[in-house]
C-alpha cells in the first residue's frame, strides 16, 4: 500500500566557549529541536485478517537539552597566562623604542638642520674667498704686466680663483641637497617653506641633574629592554620545563535533557534526563629519544645568554650615560668660550668694515676679517650640533 508521510523539522544550536587564565575551558552548548510528523496507521477492524482500516497520525516532538563542560589541565603552566605575559612584555619593550626611536628622529633632524646652516655658512666663506681670488688675480695680472710678478705667481693667483670657482660649484650643490634632506624629514614639499634661525640652548647640565641621572642608570631604556627579554626568556625556560614529565586534566561535565512527545488522541509522553560526571587523567612520556630535556637545556641556555645580555647592558647603561654627561658639559664649557671668540671677531669685523669704508685698507683685508668671522661661527655650530645631539642620545636613554 502507498502511503504519504509529511515531516517539519527545527533545530537550533547554540555553542559558547571561554578560554580560562588558568589554561582551563569552560563550554556552554545548548540545543532545541522541534518536529512534526504526519502519516498514516494501518490497523485492523475486525477479526477477519483481510480487513483493514487506515486513520492518520498526528505527532509533535519537543525537546531541548543543556550541557556544561569544564577542563583545566595539571601540573603544566597556563598557555594564556604565558602568552599573556609575553605580550605585556613585548608591549613594553615596544613603548620603550618608540622612546628611542623619537630621540633619534631628533638627531637625524638636528643633523640635518645644522647641515644646512652650516652649509649657509661655508657658501658665505666661499663667496668671499672667491671674491677675494678675483681681487687678487686682478692685482696680480696689473703686477706681471708691470714687470713686478713672475709669471709664475700670476698663474698661481689664476689658477686659486678658479678653485674658488669650483668649490663655489660645489658649495652650492652641496647646499640644495641639504635642504632637500632636510625637508623630506619634516615632511615638507618645498625647500621655500624652511625659515631656519640659530637654535637655543634650553638644556643645561646641573651638578644634581647629573647625580640624578647617574643614579638612574639602572633604569635606563637599553636596561630595561634587557631585562624583559631577559624575562621572557627566563619564563620560557620554566614553562618548557613545566611541560615536560608527567601532566593530568581534569575534567567535569553536566548535562539537561527534555523532551515532550505528543501524539494525537493518546497521553502524554515526557523524557527527563540528567547526566554528570568527572575524569581525572594523568599523562607521563617513558621515552621521547631526549626531545623533551633537549628542548628544556636550550631554553635554560637563552635563559642563560639573556642574563649575561641584561648584566652586560646594566654594566654599560652607566658607562654610557657618564661619558655623554662628560661629553655634554665640556661641549657646554666649549660654547662658552666660542661665544667669546664669535664676538672678538665680530669686533674686529667692524673695526674692519669701518677702516675699509675709509680707506685704511683693501678690500681683500676686510674680506679676510668677514671669512675669519664666518669660520668662528660655523665652528660654535659645529659645537652646538654635538651638543644638541647629546642632549638628544641621552634623552633617548630615559623614559622620562
Amino acid at each position: 500500500t502507498l502511503t504519504k508521510n509529511t515531516s517539519l523539522d527545527f533545530n537550533s544550536y547554540i555553542n559558547l566557549e571561554q578560554n580560562l587564565i588558568t589554561g582551563g575551558k569552560v563550554t556552554l552548548k545548548t540545543y532545541l529541536s522541534r518536529r512534526n510528523l504526519e502519516y498514516p496507521k494501518i490497523r485492523r477492524l475486525s477479526g477477519d485478517t483481510t480487513q483493514f482500516g487506515t486513520f492518520r497520525i498526528d505527532e509533535q516532538h519537543r525537546g531541548g537539552s543543556f550541557e556544561v563542560t569544564f577542563e583545566q589541565p595539571l601540573l603544566k603552566p597556563s598557555d594564556p597566562k604565558h602568552e599573556l605575559n609575553n605580550q605585556k612584555d613585548d608591549l613594553f619593550t615596544a613603548r620603550l623604542a618608540m622612546k628611542e626611536q623619537i630621540a633619534t628622529l631628533k638627531e637625524e633632524v638636528t643633523e640635518a638642520y645644522f647641515g644646512v646652516l652650516e652649509t649657509i655658512i661655508k657658501k658665505k666663506i666661499a663667496s668671499d674667498k672667491l671674491e677675494a681670488a678675483r681681487l687678487q688675480a686682478e692685482i696680480d695680472s696689473s703686477k706681471f704686466h708691470d714687470g713686478v710678478l713672475s709669471e709664475e705667481e700670476w698663474l698661481k693667483s689664476a689658477s686659486d680663483r678658479l678653485d674658488a670657482e669650483l668649490e663655489q660649484f660645489d658649495i652650492e650643490n652641496e647646499l640644495k641637497t641639504k635642504y632637500r634632506d632636510l625637508a623630506i624629514l619634516l615632511d615638507l614639499e618645498k625647500n621655500d617653506e624652511l625659515r631656519l634661525s640659530e637654535p637655543e640652548i634650553s638644556f643645561q647640565l646641573t651638578d644634581e641633574k647629573r647625580a640624578q641621572l647617574l643614579a638612574s642608570a639602572d633604569n635606563a631604556i637599553p636596561v630595561q629592554k634587557a631585562k624583559y627579554a631577559y624575562q621572557k626568556a627566563q619564563r620560557k625556560a620554566h614553562y618548557e620545563a613545566s611541560s615536560r614529565g608527567i601532566t593530568g586534566t581534569l575534567s567535569a561535565s553536566y548535562s539537561k535533557r527534555l523532551d515532550d512527545i505528543r501524539v494525537l488522541g493518546e497521553p502524554v509522553d515526557n523524557l527527563d534526563l540528567n547526566t554528570w560526571g568527572v575524569k581525572l587523567e594523568f599523562n607521563y612520556p617513558v621515552w621521547d629519544g631526549g626531545a623533551s630535556s633537549a628542548a628544556v637545556r636550550a631554553a635554560e641556555l637563552e635563559a642563560e645568554k639573556a642574563r649575561i645580555e641584561y648584566e652586560k647592558a646594566q654594566q654599560a647603561s652607566r658607562s654610557d650615560i657618564e661619558n655623554l654627561l662628560n661629553s655634554i658639559s665640556v661641549t657646554y664649557r666649549k660654547l662658552d668660550v666660542l661665544r667669546k671668540q664669535i664676538e672678538l671677531a665680530n669686533n674686529r669685523l667692524r673695526i674692519a668694515k669701518s677702516r675699509y669704508e675709509n680707506g685704511e685698507i683693501s678690500r681683500i683685508t676686510y674680506l679676510e676679517s668677514n671669512i675669519e668671522y664666518l669660520e668662528k661661527k660655523n665652528k660654535y655650530f659645529e659645537e652646538l650640533k654635538k651638543y644638541l645631539i647629546d642632549t638628544f642620545k641621552l634623552e633617548g636613554k630615559f623614559i622620562s
